[in-house]
């Protein structure tokens, strides 16, 4: 009996020393992802230094609905997209988790799309971006400029709701550098999250099952709910 388990644990780690090339996220998932990025970048920027002096309260709720509408499209992907795209592939319970790490400290290869910690961070990450932009819709300066409901809601909720735009964004950075700290501790296991979020490959054991993709029609039409939302905002309230 030992002598067969001591063989099919021989076998396992043979196969998980073979690999192969895996497409682990679409073209969909990688550009929402980059895309939310450079968003996010640009509204600080805006927000902060402009990027002229009378424009720019207008670029930084420009940019702002540019986030909302990346957020919607990603929530909407993640219940109708790609296989390692939807909520239901990676958000796990706590026995995966424990699985998960206890999996890591053997040196195990992470799962083929998020593990179970960092999809719960995908979540959080949306939630924080998603209230950036909701919470600026009702937020105003009383000099320059107001988010593009707060005319429409009684002072009070204006300073409610958009009294956290700015402190959200604290956290939203907070949660930023952890990402970052996470990417560079899986660089030390060699593991490159960065280069495979940008050429949407990766290694896998060759006994993996490669993921399905979704069509690309179904990532048009969140895309085209997701434009509706954040470009009907600005002409009906603008």
């Amino acid at each position: 009996m030992a002598a067969r388990k001591q063989a099919r644990t021989q076998a396992t780690r043979a196969d998980t020393a073979r690999t192969q090339t895996v497409k682990v996220w679409d073209i969909w998932v990688r550009a929402f992802h980059w895309l939310l990025v450079a968003a996010l970048v640009l509204a600080w920027y805006s927000g902060e230094y402009g990027f002229d002096e009378l424009g720019a309260k207008t670029w930084h709720m420009r940019i702002g609905m540019v986030v909302l509408g990346l957020v919607i499209f990603r929530v909407l992907w993640g219940f109708v997209g790609s296989e390692t795209a939807r909520f239901s592939q990676f958000l796990r319970g706590p026995r995966a988790i424990m699985d998960y790490l206890r999996a890591s400290r053997r040196g195990e290869p992470t799962p083929i799309g998020h593990n179970p910690i960092g999809g719960w961070a995908v979540v959080v990450l949306l939630l924080i971006a998603a209230a950036q932009p909701l919470t600026g819709l009702f937020a105003t300066d009383d000099i320059l400029a107001s988010g593009y409901l707060a005319d429409d809601v009684p002072q009070a909720i204006q300073g409610a709701i958009g009294g956290w735009h700015k402190p959200m964004f604290n956290v939203l950075l907070a949660l930023a550098g952890l990402h970052v700290l996470a990417i560079v501790a899986y660089r030390f296991k060699g593991e490159n999250l960065t280069r495979w979020m940008i050429v949407g490959r990766r290694p896998a054991p060759i006994h993996w099952r490669r993921p399905r993709f979704a069509s690309p029609v179904r990532a048009l039409a969140c895309a085209a709910v997701a434009a509706v939302v954040a470009v009907g905002i600005p002409v009906i309230w603008g």
